[in-house]
């Protein structure tokens, strides 16, 4: 097919920059995408759109308008994707999730994996206790995956280290989220996609000050830019198309392909940044194998 020239880009969010880090970080990859292509790429985004109650409409009427290439930042939205993907085959539309992709819906996502890993590995080291508690959003896929490959990183470097999991989908009471009722705990891990800009939450991995304040030790960055830019690109250069239409077509790409990134507090020790660096390196080109490679039985 003929490559295009041009491209109308449409970005769909469940919530709204203001209240939402998640939204913030694709904001950031939307306007890095418009400084990439000035003059070849039109862009519209539409913010607090309901998974359940506007999504389809929504998509119907950007792909009805004729837009080339849909991004949809909510993994709630994949079903309303796929009905949509079926009236309009011609719209490119995707979704950031690691849902099964479908040869007429693409997804895309960092391998988070890779990067709580490391962070697990941070925690063994800086934790006093040996008691880490984690926050994880919602059990969707990629999700134990994350947490697996953190206590991978944890047992590395601290065998006995335990960890204290909590989901922030399930409000309880006596299970709060800043894990107030475990004094043990002065490490915490958590990210969640609504979180108020003045927060730590989505800060990944904090040391719990005894006030019950959280210390930034290393922020995960997922690098929406490297996705959008580099997606955007497959479509004008033609590679796009040569995905074949049949397959289905995850972009699940990892810190070798520049799409995540870790950001340490300055004050880390020198030799622990050393090591994270180097387990960092080793990870891009395959050296370290987070999960085991042979299963046993106990």
């Amino acid at each position: 097919s003929k490559q295009p020239s041009e491209l109308r880009v449409v970005f769909l969010h469940e919530y709204n920059a203001k209240i939402s880090a998640w939204v913030r970080a694709h904001d950031e990859g939307r306007e890095a995408l418009a400084k990439v292509f000035p003059d070849k790429v039109y862009i519209s985004s539409y913010e607090d759109v309901n998974p359940e109650v506007d999504a389809e409409q929504v998509l119907e009427e950007v792909a009805h308008n004729n837009a080339d290439v849909v991004f949809t930042t909510s993994v709630r939205m994949y079903n309303a994707c796929l009905k949509v993907a079926a009236q309009h085959p011609k719209t490119r539309i995707l979704n950031c999730s690691l849902n099964a992709p479908h040869p007429l819906v693409r997804t895309y996502y960092p391998r988070t994996y890779e990067v709580t890993y490391l962070l697990g590995m941070l925690a063994g080291i800086m934790t006093k206790t040996g008691h880490i508690g984690y926050v994880a959003a919602n059990p969707v896929y990629g999700v134990p995956a994350a947490i697996n490959a953190f206590a991978q990183g944890l047992k590395s470097v601290r065998p006995a280290g335990r960890i204290r999991l909590r989901w922030a989908c399930q409000t309880d009471a006596a299970h709060p989220l800043d894990f107030a009722d475990c004094p043990e705990i002065d490490m915490v891990y958590a990210r969640d996609s609504r979180e108020p800009a003045d927060t730590n939450r989505d800060y990944g991995l904090c040391r719990k000050l005894p006030d019950g304040s959280l210390q930034p030790l290393g922020l995960p960055i997922w690098r929406w830019d490297t996705f959008y830019v580099e997606i955007v690109r497959s479509i004008f250069d033609g590679s796009w198309d040569n995905a074949a239409t049949t397959r289905a077509v995850n972009y699940w790409w990892g810190l070798r392909s520049g799409a995540e990134d870790l950001e340490y507090q300055e004050t880390l020790p020198s030799g622990t940044r050393q090591l994270l660096d180097l387990l960092e390196t080793l990870q891009g080109s395959d050296n370290v194998h987070i999960f085991p490679e042979k299963l046993y039985d106990n």
